[in-house]
């Protein structure tokens, strides 16, 4: 059973005919309040959201970045043991694109902080 990670829009301000077939607006209540229609927000779909916001800021060609994010509803969403071979290779390789990512953004930090305590040492010396 797969789970799709996009959500569709549902129509608003839906016309209902009245009395002497006048239309309505339905999205308003009967004391001409509107009706607060509140979408249900699937977990999944965050999840796999801020995996493909993750997936933006890797290292690899355009191509491979919107073949990682256009897999990630067909194989992040699906349950692991639910899962074919081929959606466990690309959750496998969206999860080493990731912790590249990951040790890109510690690299750069470290780099940051070496720059940092330099600056500070040179601001102590100039005192």
């Amino acid at each position: 059973r797969l789970l799709q990670c996009l959500q569709t829009d549902a129509p608003t301000g839906v016309m209902a005919k009245g009395k002497r077939g006048a239309e309505q607006d339905v999205s308003k209540t009967k004391r001409g309040r509107l009706a607060q229609h509140v979408e249900p927000v699937d977990p999944v779909a965050e999840q796999c959201h801020t995996v493909a916001e993750a997936l933006q800021s890797a290292t690899v060609p355009p191509v491979i970045k919107e073949i990682l994010v256009d897999v990630i509803p067909n194989a992040l969403a699906v349950r692991r043991n639910e899962r074919h071979g081929y959606q466990e290779q690309m959750v496998q390789t969206i999860g080493n694109t990731l912790h590249s990512v990951e040790a890109d953004i510690q690299s750069k930090l470290s780099e940051a902080e070496k720059r940092w305590q330099h600056a500070e040492t040179t601001a102590e010396e100039l005192k």
